[in-house]
């Protein structure tokens, strides 16, 4: 299409024709091309939804490295007193009998070290910020259909695929051959989109912000949360987030000190890699199967819990209910079922967690023979993305660098969401429009059906399939408390 565009609008004397397009007699020499455009789009529409599903599928977990606060009994009821926390009749508040241990007439045996638990709201916040990047794209679909827009519909630009070999005339009257459609469309589209990108490497995030990325890393390492993305069974991607500092749910003054002085600044990970905070993980089926062994408890539990409710006989709930008995009540049965159900998902989170914790800081090393090593790949394996070589020296799993390498790419883990595929969804919007366009022939029109498409993947993306994994009881653990409540 490109070819005759350019050697038919372009030429001087008469040395290329194009059929007509309306005619019915030379249809056979476009059906072919039309045919292509729209079996292409099916493709592309299939491998989009295809990568929505697939990351709908995945797992994701956050591992909060926050220790907990130590107190001494003594020292709350101190402060309970300071802020006259008590009745007015001089008695022991509710409050401090709580805190007090056995109540003696020794202080010093009134001591008792207390674990305070640690807060969510980290957690809650490194997920929230994953969420709103679920679907973020490098390209800007709204820039490049406003100026398409500007180009092709306001200026008249579409009317460069008149058959007419003269780009400076264009008259209505004459009608538009869908090769020259078709290349001055797809031209448009290479140049916004290009320029974007030109914007966006060498200036946007150089010189006035970081990347979403890096913003994404900062986060976690201020909150000191890691993230772990399992992808597929053998493959996950980790992101650490436990840094230098000692605590991250501290005051305004010690965090921003923290990172004054570039403490708290970076997660280090390991010595040999200092400045790395992203890997693959590739792990063998011993560790896979260690680790799923706690889903399957939790599963169990579950499904014994659903065939409980089940058998239950439904002539139970019509006597109660005329005995005024509400035992059995199936509302109640329910909602205390939905109960157990969140406090299970909370354990098997809070197990899961604490198992790739302890798995990361080498506990498991002796006990269960379950260790991990470091593999930094060349540019090679990098380009052609090869799987690496478990180690024979008993590691279970290997963590590959995933460092930014050529011409400043972006990190691997970004393939967890829309930033990792923003080619494939830009080609399916190119080839949205072309195919509306054929059908068309009127650029105002694919504007709007390639609108409502992008919108409609990403309301597909987050509202139908969800966030993915056990994402959504992180987010929803509190809603759905007080929804059943």
């Amino acid at each position: 299409c490109s070819y005759f565009f350019v050697f038919f609008k372009l030429e001087e004397s008469a040395l290329i024709l194009l059929p007509p397009f309306l005619h019915s007699g030379y249809a056979q020499y476009y059906k072919p091309v039309a045919s292509i455009v729209l079996v292409l789009w099916c493709l592309q529409l299939f491998l989009c939804l295809e990568i929505c599903w697939h990351q709908s599928r995945q797992k994701i977990y956050f591992i909060d490295w926050e220790s907990p606060r130590i107190y001494e009994s003594r020292m709350i009821e101190d402060s309970l007193d300071e802020i006259g926390y008590g009745n007015e009749s001089g008695d022991e508040s509710p409050m401090k009998r709580i805190f007090r241990t056995k109540p003696t007439k020794k202080k010093k045996q009134n001591k008792k070290l207390l674990k305070a638990p640690v807060s969510a709201w980290r957690s809650m916040l490194v997920a929230n910020e994953w969420l709103e990047m679920l679907t973020m794209r490098y390209t800007s679909i709204h820039f490049n259909l406003i100026w398409l827009g500007f180009f092709l519909v306001y200026l008249g630009l579409e009317n460069n695929s008149s058959s007419q070999p003269k780009l400076d005339e264009y008259p209505k009257t004459i009608e538009h051959n869908i090769y020259l459609r078709l290349a001055n469309d797809v031209w448009w589209w290479l140049i916004l989109s290009l320029a974007q990108f030109i914007f966006n490497w060498g200036i946007y995030d150089r010189f006035i912000a970081e990347s979403q990325s890096q913003k994404f890393l900062d986060l976690c390492a201020i909150a000191k949360i890691s993230v772990f993305i399992q992808d597929s069974h053998f493959h996950a991607f980790y992101l650490h987030g436990d840094s230098n500092y000692d605590r991250a749910d501290s005051t305004m003054a010690r965090l921003a000190t923290a990172l004054l002085e570039k403490v708290g600044c970076h997660a280090v990970f390991t010595t040999e890699f200092p400045q790395v905070q992203c890997f693959e993980c590739f792990y063998s089926p011993p560790f896979k199967q260690a680790f799923d062994s706690i889903r399957t408890k939790y599963t169990s539990s579950a499904q014994k819990r659903r065939r409980m409710r089940l058998n239950t006989h439904p002539q139970e709930f019509s006597n109660d209910f005329l005995t005024g008995e509400r035992d059995h009540d199936p509302l109640l049965m329910q909602r205390d079922s939905e109960k157990k159900q969140i406090l299970d998902t909370i354990s098997y989170l809070e197990q899961s967690q604490t198992f790739i914790k302890h798995f990361l800081t080498h506990q498991y090393r002796d006990p269960y023979a379950l260790d991990w090593d470091v593999h930094d790949p060349n540019l090679y394996d990098r380009f052609i993305g090869t799987i690496p070589q478990l180690p024979q020296n008993g590691t279970n799993c290997l963590f590959t660098t995933d460092r930014l390498w050529l011409f400043g790419l972006d990190h691997s883990f970004l393939n967890a969401t829309f930033l990792g595929h923003d080619l494939d969804f830009l080609i399916l919007e190119i080839l949205t429009f072309l195919t509306v366009d054929l059908l068309f022939l009127d650029a105002a029109t694919a504007i709007f059906f390639t609108f409502i498409l992008h919108h409609g993947l990403r309301l597909f993306r987050t509202t139908i399939l969800g966030a993915g994994g056990f994402l959504d009881d992180h987010m929803l653990l509190i809603g759905r408390l007080a929804s059943s409540s």
